[in-house]
């Protein structure tokens, strides 16, 4: 540990008797072409955030009105009515959408593997038979024994050749298999191991596409000691704390800090605490990342967001501090950069404002992937050389940009890239709902009662105890004499009532299940339809959540794809064994061959909430004729019916191949009782055993009748 913390020595600069750090301080002479360079993507990264910038302005509005910021200049203490609706579908399609971790599946991808086999077991069989000997039947002993002249029999070469091709490839096969399901150990290990979780971070990417139009996921691979600017996901291990420590003690090394300093008292209690620690881990592996709608910033030539059809570039934006920037880079900005601050009670995320002056506050900083010279750039607004040298990217994948989109309302229009977002589709419902709720509101406010009465009839303190009598109240009043009615003093003003067919909002969550499939009954109300217009409406929600789930499971599979493919090309066998078990294969010198022999997908609708009392009736249905069948696993109708009442359940832990049933192993338990009535092997159809004597020929005759067997069906 003592040496991880110590600076390379061979970068170390060495002034008498002070070794400075590599901390690089100040730019120094930038060649004119690379700083030419650096300015043109500074140029083309600005010119495309200004050409996206009304999408942008379009998603954080809806981020606003989503939490609740519905009304024109509504502040925090607004006290117009909001009914936020919205949220709750939001809510409703997440749920639905995406309930749990999708399951990873390896599958070969479809080859012609044999070169002599057709596939046919006949044809196997008859090879196996060409490799025996001519035999006959002895007419005595009645056994087979080799044919006269077997001592001159060859067999067939091509049957040697074909089973030669049957034996090598399906080796091959399951070597192929094997490596399939370590890819899927490390993929589910890899979903854990991040910190916050993928399946955390996928709700709130998905909640991120209903609400802004597009979400997306990154690919990443930290390695041992290597740090991501990115914050949002990292692998939980002790790099983050040993990049600080070595950030502050760079700063202490170039005099930037007073060892008198509270940083200089960090660095110690820092050095200290990691000191102490029994054992320090450093990890490497998948890392994934979700970046937010408004930091992808495609190039203007992008004509669609799914493939990044027409785009020779993206970037992404992060916002950092100066101190994050040494950490990650080793690279002090020092005044050399364009300023950006952060907006009072917003996260970075939220950071759009600069400052006139340089070198105070955030530095933003751009990843650009270029694939027409197939380079990831990475600049700082403001500085004047690249951050990290120019190299093809860290994790290298088919469409080369380690960044995929998903969109659930994509439509064909020529004018716009961003489709909109369910946010956005139903803010005029939204709106039109608390208005009407709003002046309903008003309406019965102004109908609370109002009296008149003539001037001078009553003096201050007898108007304010009217006005503010409490129940049961005797209040004297000297205007009302003998003669004097009350009805002659104050009169009630008549006002107009508050009609409910002015402010009926039934209509507008009709609206609302037409525009995004989701009914009144599904977020709280009940509305006055039929059970069956419900059924019919309920099955269209359903269609479209299948739907966006198919898409959703389409990027899935491209994204656990190209992860497969840098895991293969980035991990080490003994990682692999370490995570994967001992049972792990992993090729070391047929990396490529594996690319092209494994596909990793999702297992369609794996993501989504089950339906269970759909999938019990369809399993319910297929049983009886499932038991019938010769061939079918007991073991897999026994996975099927518990993973239906509890999808988390594994059977493997539970499960034992050619173990008796708990009933039959109580009755082998069971001592003989003596008595031929109570005897459990005398019951016959009823004992505990649930088995028939055997029948003549070794064949047990099963305990219950399962109907027509299937030569005997019609």
């Amino acid at each position: 540990m003592d040496e991880m913390m110590q600076n390379d020595p061979a970068a170390a600069q060495t002034m008498g008797d002070v070794v400075k750090s590599a901390m690089v301080r100040e730019p120094g002479q930038v060649p004119d072409s690379r700083k030419a360079l650096v300015d043109e993507w500074n140029k083309r990264v600005k010119e495309a955030k200004k050409h996206w910038e009304r999408d942008f302005k379009r998603m954080r509005s809806n981020m606003d009105f989503v939490s609740g910021k519905q009304w024109p200049g509504q502040g925090e203490d607004d006290d117009r009515y909001v009914a936020n609706f919205v949220q709750r579908i939001i809510k409703q399609e997440v749920a639905s959408l995406y309930a749990k971790n999708p399951k990873v599946v390896a599958k070969r991808r479809k080859r012609l593997n044999y070169q002599l086999w057709d596939g046919k077991p006949e044809s196997l069989q008859a090879a196996m038979a060409a490799m025996q000997p001519p035999q006959v039947v002895d007419p005595v002993t009645g056994q087979s024994m080799p044919a006269p002249g077997a001592e001159m029999w060859q067999p067939d070469p091509n049957a040697i050749a074909l089973l030669q091709d049957v034996q090598q490839n399906s080796e091959r096969l399951r070597l192929i298999d094997k490596v399939g399901e370590t890819l899927v150990a490390l993929l589910e290990y890899y979903m854990d191991e991040q910190v916050p979780d993928f399946k955390t971070q996928m709700k709130q990417m998905v909640r991120r596409a209903r609400t802004t139009g597009v979400g997306y996921i990154e690919l990443g691979f930290q390695r041992a000691m290597d740090l991501s600017d990115d914050q949002t996901a990292r692998i939980a291990d002790m790099t983050e704390r040993l990049a600080v420590i070595g950030r502050l003690q760079a700063d202490l090394q170039d005099d930037k800090t007073d060892p008198n300093s509270a940083e200089a008292e960090e660095l110690r209690l820092a050095i200290q605490a990691i000191q102490n620690e029994p054992e320090s881990i450093i990890r490497e592996g998948l890392i994934w990342q979700f970046p937010q709608s408004t930091r992808i910033i495609p190039s203007p030539e992008a004509i669609k967001l799914v493939g990044w059809v027409g785009a020779p570039w993206i970037a992404k934006e992060v916002i950092l501090s100066p101190d994050r920037v040494k950490e990650v880079y080793g690279i002090d900005l020092g005044q050399n950069y364009a300023s950006y601050k952060q907006e009072a009670g917003k996260p970075w995320g939220g950071t759009r404002a600069r400052y006139k002056e340089r070198g105070k506050g955030l530095a933003c900083v751009w990843h650009i992937f270029d694939r027409d010279v197939g380079l990831e750039y990475v600049i700082c607004d403001g500085y004047p050389d690249f951050l990290k040298e120019p190299a093809t990217p860290d994790v290298q994948v088919e469409q080369f940009f380690p960044i995929w989109p998903i969109v659930f309302n994509e439509v064909e229009n020529e004018e716009e890239l961003f489709p909109k977002s369910d946010v956005e589709l139903l803010k005029h419902v939204q709106k039109e709902y608390n208005r009407a709720k709003e002046a309903m509101r008003q309406h019965r406010i102004a109908n609370r009662p109002l009296y008149l009465a003539p001037e001078g009839q009553f003096d201050e303190g007898e108007q304010k105890s009217l006005a503010e009598h409490a129940a049961h109240d005797v209040i004297i009043v000297k205007a009302l004499r003998d003669g004097v009615k009350v009805t002659d003093l104050i009169a009630p003003v008549q006002k107009i009532g508050v009609d409910p067919n002015l402010y009926e909002t039934e209509g507008l969550f009709n609206d609302a299940a037409r525009i995004v499939g989701v009914q009144q009954a599904m977020i709280g109300g009940t509305a006055n339809g039929t059970a069956t217009e419900s059924s019919i409406a309920a099955q269209s929600m359903q269609g479209s959540i299948g739907l966006d789930s198919d898409d959703m499971d389409g990027v899935l599979s491209n994204v656990m794809r190209a992860a497969g493919q840098i895991l293969l090309m980035n991990l080490s066998g003994e990682t692999v064994m370490r995570i994967a078990g001992p049972g792990a294969m992993w090729p070391e010198l047929s990396r490529l061959e594996m690319l092209e022999e494994i596909s990793l997908e999702i297992k369609a609708g794996s993501s989504g909430r089950p339906n269970q009392a759909q999938d019990a009736a369809t399993f319910e249905r297929m049983y009886p004729l499932l038991v019938q069948l010769p061939g079918v696993s007991p073991a897999w109708l026994a996975e099927r019916a518990i993973k239906i009442a509890d999808d988390d359940t594994d059977l493997e832990d539970a499960y034992v191949e050619g173990l008796p049933s708990i009933m039959a192993q109580n009755h082998m338990m069971q001592a003989p009782t003596g008595n031929p009535a109570t005897e459990p092997t005398n019951q016959g159809d009823e004992g505990a055993n649930k088995q028939r004597p055997q029948e003549p020929g070794g064949t047990a005759k099963p305990a219950f009748n399962m109907g027509p067997q299937p030569n005997q069906m019609r």
